[in-house]
Parts: structure tokens; C-alpha cells; sequence
């Protein structure tokens, strides 16, 4: 359920003291394969001991059904861990094999996307936990006389035998499906909207209220807090940050965005206070350095990955216009989330007084991060410029901020100079500057009557 600032709990939780490893946990290959292993081998101790309890009164009652013996058991229970663990290393391996494909086929950010895809996850965790089943319950199985056989464990065995076969044509199908472009776009996408909302829940009220600075803040000195390690800035606990200054009586300033590329020994952050604040480590637990930039809360990471599948398309090697054409597609429905939005972070004031002070996304970098390189390298691609000129359009039309207004402009000349000196054909030049000739002459009547609006 939503909270008043248009958070989940999930989402407010992850965002909390165990927020850091959380993202990394979820998006990692082995939790779900692990956790589903963890239980299907209790399920199998558990069954046994059922087994153990009620097995002969089953095995009177209906004898077609649970009637085995331990030979035969043991058989059953054998073939099924066999078939499950070998389906298990197929299933790997085509894993594997559609992980270089989308390397190679689209863009080495999009991997993380199959990594945590939650199908190939389950699969593979319930093709292991079943080689598991089979293996704590076939222990159980003995040839002594006065033990019985554990009949209704065997009989579970088969079914989730059954399941495994399923399974592997679940899994053929979803992995299947899912290299193909469109799919990689979407899944993309999602995350990306997923971010948005993550960082900027409420489109109707995107202006957080405004804190008043500390009544002494001249009197107050900055202490500089610097990187413990080299990496990309993954994330920003700032109700931890905001607490943490309230304790202090200071205020925070964080120096760059998440997602820029930090080096050890930088200053990540300035703490104004009139005494020494609390030690950097406590500060430094508010923030993540890694190796690689994530979309928990990096929005401009979100569009890189669809800019680059397009310029992985637009390459002499690939030379693929309709994807470039859909990557276009999807980086309008980001961008048209994006634009409801003043981009404004809230959860920087504490009764009343700021505590943090964070630098705000710009909306004119995050279009230059979606339009400008696909721009450049689609100079000749007629198809290509022609969408991009269609989504200024479409984004303007939704748009009544005079300031973007004037962005969406400028992008579509850049756009138009960019058609007009590579497009080598005559008439194909011709059609394609009509086409931003009308679209820019729309932009300019958008444009003043969005003026006319503000100035209302």
C-alpha cells in the first residue's frame, strides 16, 4: 500500500539500512535459485517424516497409488535427479548462450536485465531443487524389512518430475522470446519507469515543500566527505542522510548524481555544522560505490540502455533500422514519464528545517543522454531521423514548461542539420526538411503559447 509520499512499504524498506544489499541481492542469479533449493530440500525432509507417520496407513488405503517398493523407489527417485540435474546444465547453458547473444546482438547494460529476469531464475532454482528433493529422499530409502518405504515422497518425486518437464518448455519458450529486440526494449523499459516512480513518485505534486535553512547557518563551517573507494555512485539513502544531519544539527550537500563515475579521495559530499558532526563512516554508509552503474536509482542509466541498443543497431556490423526505430519508440515513453515531472527530490526536510541538499536531474542532459548520439549516428538514416523528429513532436505536444519547449527546439534543428548534410539522395533530403520544417514551425507556436501560459 502507498504511503502519503507515494512510496510502498517494499519499496521504503529497500530504500532503508539494508536497501544497499537488497538490489544487489534481487538482481543477482543465485538467490531464487538457492532460496527454491533451500526449499524443496525441507519439503523433502518434511515429507519423509510424514512419510514415516502415515505412510503404511496411505499405502493400505490406496495401494495402485503409493504402493512402491525400494527398489523401485529408488529407481524412480535416481531417473528423475538425473533428468533434472542434466536439464538443469542445458537450461544453464542456454542461459549462457543468450547472455553473449545480447552482448554481442545489442548492448552489454542490457545483461542485468536477463540476470534478474525472474522466469529463468525459477526455472533453473526448481530444475535444482528437485535434483535436491530427490537426493535428501533417496537417502531415506532403505532395503531393511522393518523399514517402510517412503512412498508418499516417491510419489511427490514423480510429480515434480512432471513439473521439470513443463518447466523446460516454459523455459525454452521465455528465453526465446525474450532475446528478441523487442522484448530486450520493453524489459528496459520497464526498469527505467520503475525509476522514475522510484525517485519521483506524485506527478500531481512534484514540488517538494521548501525547507528553510538553519537559523545559524553562517556561523557554520563545510566538512568535506571524501570517496573510500573508486566506482560509479549506485545509490543515496537520504532519509538515512536527513536523519543522520537532524542528529547533527547540520545539512548535507551531495555533490554529484548517482551514476556519476567517482575516484577515490574525491569529495562526495560537504557537511555544514557548527561542530564536528559524526564520523565519515557514518556518512559513508549512507551512500554505494560499485563497479557499474544500476537503475535503482540512476534515471540517465535507464535511457543509456535503450540509446545504446540503438547505436549497436545503427553499427556498419548490424545495420538494423527497425531496431533503432523502436529503441526511439521506447526512450519517448521514458521521456514522456520524465516530462511530467519537475524532477525534484523530496525527503530533504526534517521538521521544517533542510537537511540535504541534492543536485537535481536536469531534463536538458537527460534528453541530450536519448537524442544526441543516436542523432550522430543516424546521419544518413532517413527512417531513423524521421522518429526522432516524430518523438520531439509527441513529447512537445505533452509539454507546456517554455524552458523544455525551447530543448525540444533546439534538438530538432540539431536533428534537421543533421538530415540535411547526410541524407544523400535529393528527394529523400527534400521530404525529410519539409517534415522538420513543419514540425518546427508546430514547436515555435507550442513554444509561445506555453510562454504566454507561464507568464499567465
Amino acid at each position: 500500500m502507498p504511503n502519503r509520499d507515494g512510496r510502498s512499504l517494499r519499496d521504503r524498506w529497500a530504500m532503508g539500512l539494508f536497501g544497499r544489499y537488497w538490489f544487489r541481492i534481487l538482481e543477482s542469479l543465485w538467490f531464487v535459485p538457492g532460496s527454491l533449493v533451500v526449499v524443496l530440500t525441507a519439503l523433502g525432509l518434511g515429507i519423509v517424516e510424514v512419510d514415516r507417520v502415515h505412510g503404511r496407513t496411505l499405502q493400505d488405503a490406496w495401494p495402485r497409488v503409493f504402493a512402491v517398493g525400494p527398489e523401485g523407489a529408488r529407481a524412480l527417485l535416481t531417473a528423475v535427479a538425473t533428468s533434472a540435474i542434466t536439464v538443469a546444465g542445458t537450461a544453464f547453458s542456454i542461459t549462457l548462450v543468450a547472455l553473449s547473444l545480447a552482448s554481442t546482438q545489442y548492448s552489454s547494460r542490457v545483461l542485468r536485465n536477463f540476470m534478474r529476469d525472474r522466469v529463468n531464475q525459477s526455472v533453473l532454482g526448481a530444475l535444482l531443487g528437485i535434483f535436491a528433493y530427490c537426493l535428501t529422499v533417496l537417502r531415506t530409502v532403505r532395503n531393511e524389512a522393518d523399514l517402510s518405504t517412503p512412498t508418499l515422497s516417491v510419489l511427490l518425486g514423480l510429480l515434480l518430475g512432471f513439473c521439470g518437464i513443463a518447466l523446460l518448455v516454459l523455459f525454452i519458450h521465455h528465453i526465446t522470446t525474450s532475446i528478441q529486440a523487442s522484448e530486450i526494449l520493453a524489459a528496459a523499459t520497464r526498469g527505467a519507469l520503475e525509476t522514475v516512480e522510484r525517485q519521483f513518485p506524485d506527478a500531481a505534486n512534484c514540488r517538494p515543500a521548501p525547507g528553510r535553512a538553519p537559523h545559524d547557518a553562517q556561523q557554520r563551517e563545510w566538512y568535506r566527505l571524501r570517496a573510500g573507494e573508486t566506482g560509479y555512485l549506485q545509490r543515496l539513502d537520504v532519509a538515512r542522510l536527513r536523519r543522520l544531519a537532524g542528529r547533527d544539527d547540520a545539512v548535507v550537500r551531495i555533490l554529484p548524481l548517482v551514476g556519476d563515475f567517482i575516484i577515490e579521495g574525491e569529495v562526495i559530499a560537504e557537511v555544514s555544522s557548527v561542530a564536528l558532526p559524526s564520523p565519515q563512516a557514518r556518512y559513508a554508509a549512507c551512500w554505494t560505490i560499485g563497479s557499474q552503474r544500476t537503475l535503482e536509482q540512476d534515471i540517465d542509466f535507464g535511457l543509456r540502455q535503450l540509446v545504446d541498443v540503438a547505436l549497436k543497431a545503427l553499427s556498419p556490423g548490424i545495420n538494423d533500422s527497425t531496431t533503432a526505430v523502436m529503441s526511439v519508440n521506447y526512450l519517448t515513453a521514458v521521456l514522456g514519464r520524465l516530462a511530467e515531472r519537475q524532477l525534484q527530490h523530496g525527503d530533504c526536510v526534517q521538521d521544517g528545517v533542510l537537511r540535504v541538499i541534492l543536485p537535481n536531474v536536469d531534463f536538458a542532459t537527460l534528453l541530450d543522454t536519448a537524442y544526441t548520439q543516436i542523432r550522430q549516428n543516424a546521419r544518413g538514416n532517413v527512417c531513423v531521423l524521421k522518429r526522432l523528429l516524430w518523438s520531439i513532436g509527441w513529447l512537445a505536444e505533452r509539454n507546456r514548461d517554455p524552458q523544455r519547449c525551447a530543448l525540444f527546439m533546439q534538438h530538432a534543428r540539431l536533428v534537421l542539420d543533421s538530415g540535411s548534410e547526410g541524407i544523400a539522395l535529393a528527394d529523400d533530403r527534400e521530404q525529410f526538411e519539409d517534415e522538420a520544417q513543419r514540425l518546427l514551425r508546430r514547436l515555435q507556436s507550442l513554444e509561445g503559447h506555453a510562454g504566454a501560459n507561464g507568464r499567465a
